[in-house]
């Protein structure tokens, strides 16, 4: 995993220099290679303040400290590690640390259909796990503030205030009252409200219509799990030529829609 660019060193320079996340998978899996793949990232030069690294299943203590040491962050995928290995990332280990840790979703044909299939997985283990005094403080820091530190988001302009980039999901409130803690231990597609990117609503509600076009946004009418919603423009043609292309109706688990 490590095989690719111009090596960690020149690429981890290169994201460096530009202030980006260095990104890489490592310890994605339990053979040799994966075991000393830390090790060997270090060794060339790749791990710092900048990296990025996804998956960390084989990671040992000593890579634990280095992690922690160099000040890089981890993106956890629960979700595919339970599928693919039955077992995932020591993440009591890595928060015990204090290593920062955000949430992926890897691929979605490797058991994770979405993000939020990641954060009822997150949710599901730490609570069997005891590993966290508050869960929903720890999943909720790294689905936001965790994932922008490690992307190297700015905070004036990637936060929840006045004058910052609108990127955001807002969940429709439950009809009886719940903690929050039940709200991400059983959130899904019927949670999601709306959802803006850079400031335009992309999907939510048909009671939002008048959001959408207000902003100039046209909509389509798309069916998600057997409720209506609206959807910017262009995801039923993009639908259409994929299933044309493949003969039949595919169908996408991590995007579970009828035209």
């Amino acid at each position: 995993s490590l095989d690719w660019g111009e090596g960690p060193r020149r690429e981890y320079e290169r994201a460096a220099g530009n202030d980006l996340p260095y990104i890489t998978h490592i310890a994605e899996g339990f053979d040799s290679e994966s075991i000393h793949s830390l090790r060997q990232l270090d060794a060339q030069g790749g791990l710092g303040e900048y990296t990025v690294l996804v998956h960390g299943l084989a990671l040992s203590e000593h890579d634990l400290d280095r992690i922690a040491e160099a000040q890089a962050s981890v993106v956890w995928c629960p979700a595919s590690n339970q599928y693919i290995y039955g077992r995932t990332t020591p993440i009591a280990a890595m928060l015990q640390r204090g290593i920062n840790v955000c949430l992926g979703s890897d691929a979605a044909m490797y058991g994770s259909e979405s993000l939020l299939t990641d954060i009822r997985a997150a949710c599901a283990f730490l609570n069997e796990q005891n590993v966290t005094e508050s869960v929903t403080d720890t999943v909720l820091a790294m689905i936001t503030e965790n994932a922008r530190r490690a992307f190297r988001l700015s905070e004036n302009r990637h936060s929840l205030r006045a004058g910052s980039i609108a990127d955001l999901t807002v969940v429709r409130p439950p009809e009886s009252p719940v903690d929050t803690d039940t709200i991400l231990n059983q959130i899904g597609w019927k949670d999601i409200y709306l959802v803006v990117r850079n400031g335009i609503p992309v999907f939510g509600d048909v009671e939002l219509e008048k959001l959408f076009t207000t902003m100039g946004v046209s909509v389509e009418r798309i069916f998600v799990e057997g409720t209506e919603r609206i959807v910017a423009t262009g995801l039923r043609g993009l639908l259409e030529r994929v299933n044309d292309a493949l003969g039949e109706n595919a169908g996408f688990s991590f995007l579970p829609v009828n035209p």
